[in-house]
């Protein structure tokens, strides 16, 4: 492979020199955490075969100044700049990779330290250049596989902070941030410009304050709205309507629309009402519309876990149409810490119901700790210590799992089958292989070798079915170990309603374990606070683990040291000794951020 050093001032300049000078190219893909577009702008005046710049990098990284952002539209409309961002709040990219091309083939690839700015010219930057195209096309493929590897969508429009959608922002007033976190002021102040927002953000960074926060500042504006909150379970209703109270709001159960509800249509404006999705609200909603529309109140509808709503869109559509016929202005807003979900269509769907991707604002937990959780006084969330218990599959289950795969591979390319029909090989495929023998038996190991560990702390072991639970229960309470004044249940939503009180008395005052079935996870119970989680991984979304630790990432102001522990059961194929493709994103993900 023939490469060649470049160190000192000015390297990006000489970059573009031998690229377009002296090898005659005529395109460059630009991956830079910071690019100036005036630089940008420049290059194409100073090296006439330019003929087009495609810019990977961050938004918010990528600026210019007020005089050229004309200049830089036309270029964008022409197809000589075309931009692939993402979000800081997705994942930041700090990479400075370039590739050059010339007659539709790479032929000069160049990695190192500086940006793509002027100001780069200015500093001792140091560069590695590529001669072998199919070098240079490896490395790059390395971003596109990353990015697909982590569901990273980049976007292909102006980014918002040079041309932001709204040329007249509307203001909040500073009181209304009072007391807020800073990633809670930024999208509180980014959600009062839109009429529908999703709020994806991890659990315990405050989704429900943003949305009751925004939901104060919209009754103090419009007179005339009521709140419509969506639930998928009972426990939530309490929880909404405690935090609903606090902020000085009158709210109401809806079990059915009879009598015990008759305040609420009497006079809905500066009140909510809380519902189960179902069967309450998908089974009544034309009844709710046809008490609402009497007194004709702005709605705002928040839909708490709304990826509830992806195998009912064509409710979410009527209602919205009812409502907005009934000439209500409506606000929604989608709260959720795991929207991606194995139904992709249908999370695509509601996303573009939504207003599409420039109506959601996303932080992931890796950019969370990176970019947000240091912001205030003290932190959001404890540090993460992460502890991957390495399961690897036999070559007979590895042959499996590829059949397995796939049938995923086919059934995501279909787009006529039913919901339930599109994601049904993902969900078997990932049963399959938290059923295997090999890893439970694993995470028996790991419990025996680390049992006075757990004695002392409360811990939940995740996982999926009350059959599992009930094996690692019993295993636990036989080891000779185990402390005998701890405690251990299995705490699953068919439990007697006096057996689960007892448990979850017996886990918030005793030391020891809680078993947990896939199904309460989905159930919403207000478990405590815990300092160790053991996943032993989901099958009902790729990315619900992130609500399995999210007891044990609150931060504890009673406990300002304290760490938050995730054992997490991994997968590996035996052939090339990494987890399965199926692991990947939780793993580097919990690896990223673990100190």
């Amino acid at each position: 492979m023939s490469v060649e050093m470049e160190f000192g001032l000015n390297v990006v300049e000489k970059m573009l020199s031998k690229a377009f000078e002296d090898l005659k190219c005529d395109r460059i893909d630009c991956m830079a955490y910071n690019v100036n577009l005036d630089y940008v702008l420049r290059s194409f005046k100073k090296y006439r075969a330019l003929s087009k710049v495609n810019i990977y990098s961050n938004s918010e990284r990528v600026t210019v100044s007020e005089e050229k952002k004309e200049r830089v539209l036309q270029m964008e409309k022409s197809g000589k700049i075309k931009f692939f961002h993402i979000s800081e709040n997705e994942n930041i990219v700090h990479a400075k990779v370039y590739r050059f091309w010339k007659d539709g083939a790479a032929v000069f690839g160049a990695v190192g330290s500086p940006n793509f700015s002027d100001h780069s010219n200015q500093n001792f930057e140091s560069l590695i250049y590529v001669f072998d195209s199919d070098v240079i096309d490896s490395i790059w493929s390395k971003f596109e596989e990353t990015c697909r590897k982590h569901s990273c969508k980049t976007k292909t429009s102006i980014p918002d902070s040079i041309f932001p959608l709204e040329k007249e922002r509307k203001k909040i007033d500073d009181s209304y941030l009072a007391g807020l976190w800073e990633h809670q002021k930024e999208i509180l102040k980014w959600s009062t410009s839109r009429w529908n927002v999703i709020i994806n953000i991890p659990p315990g960074t405050g989704k429900t304050k943003i949305t009751l926060t925004r939901v104060k500042h919209i009754f103090d504006t419009k007179k005339n709205t009521t709140a419509l909150i969506l639930v998928p379970t009972t426990p939530l209703i309490e929880q909404w309507g405690e935090r609903l109270e606090n902020f000085g709001i009158r709210w109401f159960e809806w079990r059915n629309i009879d009598e015990s509800i008759e305040p609420y249509f009497a006079n809905p404006a500066q009140n909510a009402i809380i519902t189960l999705y179902s069967p309450r609200f998908f089974e009544q909603y034309k009844d709710y519309f046809q008490y609402i529309k009497i007194r004709k109140p702005n709605v705002i509808v928040i839909s708490d876990e709304c990826q509830y709503w992806y195998q009912h869109l064509e409710i979410f559509e009527e209602f919205n149409r009812l409502l907005s016929q009934m000439g209500s202005e409506v606000f929604n807003i989608g709260l959720s810490a795991t929207l991606e979900s194995f139904m992709k269509n249908q999370m695509e769907r509601y996303i573009e119901l939504m207003g599409g991707e420039q109506n959601k604002y996303e932080i992931t937990l890796q950019a969370f700790y990176s970019r947000w959780n240091d912001c205030n006084p003290h932190p959001v969330l404890k540090p993460i210590k992460y502890f991957p218990i390495v399961y690897v599959l036999t070559h007979q289950e590895m042959s499996e799992y590829k059949k397995w795969s796939q049938r995923v591979g086919i059934e995501s390319r279909r787009t006529t089958l039913g919901d339930e029909e599109i994601c049904d090989a993902a969900i078997r495929r990932a049963q399959w292989v938290r059923g295997l023998e090999g890893g439970k038996e694993k995470l028996k190991e790991f419990l025996a070798s680390h049992m006075e560990k757990f004695n002392g702390s409360n811990s939940i072991i995740f996982v999926q079915t009350n059959a599992i639970a009930e094996e690692i229960r019993k295993f636990i309470t036989k080891h000779p170990s185990w402390d005998n004044e701890s405690s251990a249940y299995v705490y699953d939503s068919e439990r007697a309603p006096a057996y689960k009180r007892y448990a979850m008395e017996q886990f918030k005052r005793n030391r020891g374990f809680c078993l947990v079935s896939e199904r309460v996870l989905k159930a919403g119970f207000d478990l405590p606070k815990i300092s160790k989680v053991v996943l032993h991984g989901s099958h009902t979304s790729p990315r619900d683990w992130l609500q399995k630790i999210g007891r044990a990432i609150r931060y504890d102001p009673g406990k300002p040291e304290s760490v938050a522990e995730v054992f997490d059961v991994v997968f590996y194929d035996p052939n090339k000794e990494v987890p399965l493709q199926m692991e990947i994103e939780r793993y580097e993900t919990l690896q990223a951020v673990s100190i």
